[in-house]
């Protein structure tokens, strides 16, 4: 089965639980949503067709044993036995995900489920952290009543501008995780230190 995938790299997790952790980034091209603040272009203008054993092919190039599946919106197609043949050589397999089809990836090992609106979260907890993009106009009691029964780390991300920090919005997410301390903050650090 051929997959299209817009680009493979190596760099650190910028972002949530595993932020500094090295990484290889297979990104999935395409995505269900048209988010006017997405900050990774790539995934809607370039792509390639690629079998998981070509994939496998290119990730001997890098020292890490931790992938990051994400897009785009890697649950488009059905990546599990992608997934299992990753965790087959030691890979631990983590993906990002907007929740659109979570059964198409619920065999990886850590899953990072970022809605991009509240009204359209999954109530199932089939993930391991929750990472919420927030800037400052943000609903914060929306957050909070969304957020009140979930026991899994939830990060409050700052809403980026492009692929440029947006420090207003950063103020705010320090603001609202110093008032309520159940949030953790996640930064991009990858863009703080301009590194791909």
């Amino acid at each position: 089965m051929e997959m299209k995938i817009s680009e493979i790299f190596y760099s650190l997790q910028g972002e949530g639980y595993h932020t500094g952790r090295a990484a290889i980034f297979i990104r999935f091209y395409g995505c269900n949503r048209s988010c006017d603040f997405c900050d990774e272009p790539l995934h809607k203008t370039s792509y390639y067709n690629i079998t998981a054993e070509e994939i496998i092919e290119k990730l001997i190039d890098f020292p890490s044993d931790f992938i990051v599946l994400t897009g785009g919106e890697p649950s488009i197609s059905n990546l599990n036995p992608l997934i299992k043949k990753l965790q087959d050589l030691s890979y631990t397999v983590a993906v990002e995900t907007n929740g659109y089809r979570p059964d198409n990836i619920s065999e990886a090992d850590w899953i990072t489920y970022s809605p991009k609106e509240l009204i359209h979260t999954h109530s199932h907890p089939f993930y391991d952290e929750l990472k919420l993009v927030v800037n400052r106009h943000v609903n914060t009691d929306e957050i909070l009543h969304f957020a009140a029964n979930i026991h899994r780390p939830v990060f409050l991300q700052p809403q980026a501008n492009g692929d440029k920090l947006d420090f207003q919005n950063i103020a705010h997410c320090i603001k609202l995780v110093k008032c309520h301390p159940q949030f953790k903050l996640s930064l991009q650090i990858h863009k703080l230190l301009n590194i791909p």
